[in-house]
């Protein structure tokens, strides 16, 4: 940065002075129609966004580095910044440059940090603060964007891990700590690991004394303290809302109208879901999902923005309190029965833009003209939506939700009658207007469009004096009009025709009269302007004062969002209510995984009951082989779950739900290579999690454990975690292996019941039902598996070799042999190799046969047939 002193221009001293405020932040400063950045900072976004480097005069004949970008496209750009890790400050001009005396004021009007940017595609982009005394930690968050403010407590032993799991679960992009102080370690652990690429802010710790912060959050809300929102006895989660609340004031430069409300909440509450179940579940969609889209491209029928956001948060937060359950299953049953009202309500639904974002922009003082329009038009679709559900609905919930949304018809009566019909993008051309709704405006108007006839009179009268037929009224921003005439015509040019501009190929004249008209046109239209955007002022801030109702009208617009949702994918896919009690049996008749069956024909999925009763068969061990469902089976059970308690319909035929007050999906294997821990080690990590924290409130699916050591290990581990289970734990789980020895675990543990994944035998081949029957199995047909997946047909006739002669040690010694003890197994084993497909065809003909309506020359024929086929497979 140039440093202040002599020589520098005045502008570059006040460019220093408003750097020396945010010295972390790249600061874009604008002049005139460009944001422009200098120095150091102009290299980096250079850099960064590929601009080109230029140079300005700073004084004593010194040049800085500068680059800048459009005021039009700084929306595009600001956004790649940020992402890249970068705080921008923004600096506007405060005055209007043609009517500042000296240098135009300036001053930072918001600095843009990863955690006040939008969130992607409508979703919501979170900033987090934390702090702790003692064993106390305090987390808030809030959406910037739509005004989203939370905030709760966690207490005694467990909580900086149960923190780290609510960090894991927010996935926030920016996280506000108190400078020079140390959070717990767990949650330092989770910060250094880089989660999910979080940029991290440290503030003054004085911003964070709990007593401070109940001052400022009480002065943001008007309140006398805080206990109306729930924070009696929580000073750290008041500390990091008051923290983050001074923050955002900071950042933003403005009061935060918008943040209307301080929800503080209990993690216990809520299902707890770690991060590892959330990845094999897919709720949101990954690698594993069906098209990547996951349980939320499903279920997430939503209108609106706003409702897509809080469906996501119903997902992510599903309720442990079967009496809230059973208030939105109430109204999902009522939408799903009267399909013809819940279409109005979506008709409706789809005519709201997102109240909560247009809230923000009130806050910020960014509103346009066609946010009001939008703001007007969906604040009318919420009064018709209200409307409609207190008049015909029942449900207590949706009457409640109708009860919040704020009449608003003297509001969008005004913005009806002063905005025009067809909207500019931004303020400064003006337009925006109605006409007929400001008589000033309308005979400004006038002035303008009769000036501008005026012009194009004087310049056909002109080409005619002149006898020059190209002569033309042209008209620039620094020059004002003119008349430009080609080289070709200069000898034609009158003597009262004053020169203005010289350019390559004509000359630029102007004259008196041509300038008296200028100055009433450009006079009538600068009035105009200013005037419209005074009016403009007025309608803003009469929204504004609205505004805490028009969030509650956003918050209540979005939970009928989500309930039509469920109620749409409920009534399409036949989708039954499911019956959520406070026991703790899971009881699915007729299950289907939902992601899978949305992306199959109808009808093609194979439905399974599941019947986890605690005090009968809590513990169930399924066996079969590769590819044949036992995961489906364990996601579809964990899936159904979290559905229920979301308050969803489920697929089943019928289900009767106990809560769960936790899900763990522990499956699959990772390395985690940056923290140093091996797939074996991250997979008992996870099981230690479930060990530890489990319930007997719990549902744990557990998939091949034990797969990342040797045989014996893996069994014994697997088996032993099974018993801690069932007979510590106590939670509801289902466990899949590939240790058939597993299977005595039922004669053992009184809960413990064997089922398996069928298959069928035809012809030497398998095929796959999908059912999930009782009892155990002992095969696992790895290798006919292999061989669906293409393996070289050698290495599937060795494998059979190798088998058959494990098969025989092991049955023979009666315990696994050691492989590398055997010396060299044989080429062939005795059996020979397994039944390849000529064979499988060969026996087909053969199982086809009538031996007894049999010719002996048809019995021969059969044969050379079937040494044909074994041949042509052979290759020979």
């Amino acid at each position: 940065m140039a440093g202040p002193g002599k020589g520098l221009t005045p502008m570059m001293e006040q460019y220093n002075e408003l750097k020396e405020r945010h010295p972390d932040a790249l600061l874009m400063v604008r002049l005139g129609d460009f944001y422009e950045l200098f120095n150091e900072d102009a290299k980096t976004a250079s850099k960064e966004l590929g601009l080109y480097l230029t140079g300005r005069e700073i004084g004593s004949g010194n040049r800085m580095p500068m680059c800048g970008v459009p005021h039009h496209a700084i929306d595009e750009y600001l956004p790649q910044l940020v992402r890249k890790g970068y705080k921008v400050a923004i600096a506007e001009q405060l005055e209007d440059p043609k009517l500042a005396k000296g240098l135009v004021r300036r001053d930072i009007t918001r600095v843009v940090s990863p955690g006040v940017l939008e969130g992607d595609d409508g979703g919501n982009n979170f900033m987090a603060s934390v702090h702790s005394e003692g064993v106390s930690v305090g987390i808030a968050y809030c959406d910037a964007s739509t005004g989203e403010f939370r905030a709760t407590q966690l207490d005694g032993e467990g909580a900086a891990a149960r923190a780290r799991e609510e960090l894991e679960r927010l996935l926030p992009s920016e996280i506000v700590r108190a400078e020079g102080r140390t959070l717990p370690r767990e949650v330092e652990e989770l910060l250094a690991a880089g989660l999910a690429g979080v940029s991290t802010t440290e503030r003054p710790e004085g911003d964070f004394d709990p007593r401070r912060a109940i001052r400022a959050l009480s002065a943001h809300f008007g309140t006398a303290g805080i206990e109306g929102f729930g924070l009696a006895g929580m000073p750290m989660a008041a500390a990091a809302a008051g923290a983050l609340l001074s923050y955002l004031s900071f950042t933003q430069k403005s009061d935060l109208g918008h943040i209307t409300s301080l929800g503080a909440y209990r993690i216990s509450g809520f299902m707890h879901i770690d991060r590892p179940s959330w990845r094999n579940l897919a709720v949101f969609g990954n690698d594993r999902a069906e098209g990547g889209k996951g349980l939320l491209g499903v279920v997430d029928r939503t209108s609106t923005k706003m409702g897509a956001r809080l469906m996501r948060a119903w997902l992510e937060a599903p309720l442990v309190d079967s009496a809230q359950i059973s208030r939105r299953q109430d109204a999902v049953g009522e939408l799903v029965r009267d399909r013809a009202g819940a279409d109005k309500l979506e008709d409706v639904l789809s005519g709201i833009s997102d109240l909560e974002r247009l809230g923000s922009k009130l806050a910020y003082s960014s509103a346009m003209p066609r946010d009001l329009a939008a703001l007007s038009k969906s604040l009318k679709a919420a009064g018709r939506l209200k409307g409609m559900i207190e008049a015909d609905a029942e449900a207590p919930l949706l009457l409640e939700l109708a009860g919040s949304i704020e009449p608003s018809g003297d509001l969008t009566g005004e913005l009806d009658a002063a905005l025009a019909d067809e909207l500019p993008a931004d303020l400064s051309s003006g337009g925006y207007i109605r006409p007929g709704y400001d008589a000033e405006v309308d005979g400004l108007r006038a002035a303008a469009a009769g000036g501008r006839g005026w012009l194009t009179s004087l310049e056909a009268k002109e080409r005619e004096r002149t006898g020059i037929k190209n002569l033309r009224i042209g008209y620039n921003s620094v020059f004002g009009y003119y008349f430009e005439v080609s080289k070709s015509n200069i000898a034609n040019v009158p003597s009262d025709f004053i020169r203005k501009q010289t350019l390559a190929g004509s000359e630029r004249y102007y004259t008196e009269k041509l300038k008296e008209i200028e100055t009433k046109v450009l006079g009538a239209e600068e009035r105009q302007i200013g005037l419209e955007q005074q009016i403009f002022k007025r309608l803003t801030e009469k929204a504004y004062g609205m505004l805490e109702g028009i969030m509650r009208s956003a918050a209540s617009a979005a939970a009928v969002d989500v309930l039509a949702s469920f109620a749409r994918s409920a009534f399409e896919r036949r989708w039954v209510r499911p019956e959520v009690d406070d026991g703790l049996d899971t009881m699915l008749y007729g299950a289907r995984h939902p992601v899978m069956e949305a992306s199959m024909p109808a009808g093609r999925f194979v439905e399974n009951d599941i019947e986890l009763k605690h005090d009968d068969a809590r513990l169930l061990i399924l066996t079969g082989p590769n590819m044949a469902g036992k995961s489906t089976v364990l996601a579809t059970a964990g899936l159904i779950q979290l559905m229920a308690q979301a308050g969803s319909y489920v697929p089943c035929f019928s289900a009767r739900i106990g809560l769960a007050d936790r899900i763990y999906y522990r499956a699959g294997s990772y390395d985690d290579i940056t923290g140093g821990k091996s797939t074996f080690m991250v997979e008992l990590l996870e099981v230690a999690e479930i060990l530890n924290t489990g319930t007997e409130r719990s549902l744990v699916m557990v998939d091949e454990l034990g797969r990342g050591t040797s045989t014996y290990d893996g069994m014994a581990l697997a088996w032993a975690v099974a018993e801690y289970i069932h007979d510590v734990a106590r939670s509801r789980c289902l466990f899949t292996t590939h240790y058939h020895e597993l299977a005595e675990l039922e004669e053992k543990l009184p809960y413990a019941r064997n089922y398996h994944v069928s298959v069928a035998e035809r012809a030497g081949e398998v095929v796959f039902l999908y059912k999930l029957q009782r009892g155990g199995t002992d095969k696992s047909y790895g290798i006919n598996v292999a061989r669906m997946a293409g393996l070289p047909k050698d290495v599937i006739r060795r494998a059979g070799q190798i088998l058959r002669q494990l098969e025989r040690i092991y049955d023979r010694g009666g315990h696994q042999m050691k492989l590398f003890g055997w010396g060299e197994l044989p080429e062939e084993a005795e059996d020979g190799p397994l039944p390849e497909k000529a064979t499988s065809k060969a026996l087909e003909m053969l199982s086809q046969a009538d031996p007894e309506s049999m010719s002996p020359r048809e019995a021969l024929d059969l044969i050379f047939e079937m040494k044909r086929a074994m041949d042509e497979e052979e290759g020979l």
